[in-house]
């Protein structure tokens, strides 16, 4: 499901909380989806949807598996934008193309892992089972970039800056932002917000 982030607005922002989001959904946000944004189910129709988020009122997009009857006014659903589908699918495709250095690169591993059990250790086997491993490893990589670099021309430049902010951040970011979160939200009630 993704959101269009160019629809037009009539109604102001509102935040999350006010929206009735509390640490209780956020922490249910796994890692992969750190990147979605939360947003609340306002209406449901037959061929359409449209929930509130932090810039308004949306319509959704839904996938061609997706029904309206999925949904129920009211519901949390994690949302992404168009454009990070498409660097989302992008991504995907570079790492498939690699499938054949994955590959390597796993009997690599199991090379260094037979090298690791080799009786009396040999130094030199473990040596050149990591230079067979690295080798792997930039066999792959290499391979993703290469893909990356001949497709990224069909980004425009918002999309590419989106990849350069997801590129730039260090593995673990997204604990350490709810982490801090938590320590802020630490005093509220957890759970969801009671409705009489």
């Amino acid at each position: 499901m993704t959101y269009s982030s160019d629809q037009p607005s009539d109604q102001d922002a509102v935040s999350l909380d006010a929206l009735g989001w509390s640490a209780f959904y956020d922490a249910q946000v796994g890692p992969d989806e750190v990147e979605l944004a939360p947003m609340r189910i306002a209406t449901v129709h037959r061929d359409r949807v449209t929930a509130m988020s932090e810039l308004g009122p949306v319509r959704l997009k839904l996938s061609a598996r997706t029904n309206t009857t999925d949904f129920a006014v009211g519901d949390w659903v994690l949302v992404a934008r168009e454009d990070r589908m498409l660097v989302r699918r992008m991504m995907m495709e570079a790492f498939r193309s690699a499938e054949s250095q994955v590959e390597q690169r796993r009997s690599a591993r199991t090379a260094l892992g037979e090298a690791l059990q080799i009786e009396p250790y040999d130094r030199e086997a473990v040596r050149r089972a990591f230079v067979g491993l690295r080798t792997s490893d930039e066999a792959v990589h290499s391979e993703i970039h290469e893909t990356l670099v001949d497709r990224l021309d069909e980004l425009n430049i918002e999309q590419r800056k989106a990849l350069s902010e997801m590129l730039s951040r260090e593995p673990g970011d997204h604990r350490r932002r709810r982490e801090r979160k938590s320590e802020r939200d630490r005093g509220r009630p957890d759970g969801p917000p009671d409705h009489d």
